[in-house]
């Protein structure tokens, strides 16, 4: 029962990565045919990216800096603020090594500036600055892949993991099988 729960379990993460690695890419691909909007600058920072870790002596990792623009359009009458930059990234800009290097790229982006993003027709509320697919689409495919070849194999070696388990061979069966 417990091969079968693991094996269940991988397919079922497996199947979670594919569906959200999919449904990343099918809006990254359709972000292609949004429509260009010209928008406002509001305001532009730079922040620290670090990963907090409560285990060990890591408390703030660091991982660079990336500048995050929020930006004001307005459609049909309506008002719309948003920071995305672009589908797969969230709200940040590319990440930088150095303050420096992301306040020379927030440069681009001045409080006040007119600057041309694109705005999906379906839901006007939605909108980025680059409409390119981030490489970061392909992240929920790449762990989909080993869930998913893990339960494959795993359900072809069921009876043996089973049977090694039930002799009380422990991993060293496993491995063997």
């Amino acid at each position: 029962m417990f091969v079968r729960s693991m094996i269940g379990g991988s397919l079922l993460l497996g199947l979670l990565f594919t569906a959200v690695g999919v449904w990343v890419a099918y809006e990254s691909l359709g972000a292609v045919t949004w429509d260009a909007v010209q928008a406002e600058v509001v305001r532009t920072e730079v922040r620290r990216i670090t990963s907090s870790q409560r285990r060990g002596s890591l408390r703030d990792l660091e991982f660079g800096y990336a500048p995050r623009v929020t930006y004001r359009w307005g459609i049909g009458g309506e008002t719309f603020v948003g920071d995305r930059y672009r589908i797969g990234e969230g709200s940040s800009l590319p990440w930088h090594e150095t303050r420096e290097e992301a306040e020379e790229a927030a440069s681009a982006y001045p409080a006040g500036a007119e600057i041309t993003i694109y705005v999906d027709p379906d839901a006007p509320g939605s909108a980025v600055i680059d409409r390119s697919a981030s490489p970061f689409i392909l992240v929920p495919l790449a762990l989909a892949t080993p869930c998913l070849l893990g339960a494959a194999v795993g359900w072809r070696n069921r009876e043996r993991i089973e049977e090694a388990l039930r002799r009380g061979a422990g991993a060293a069966a496993v491995r063997e099988a």
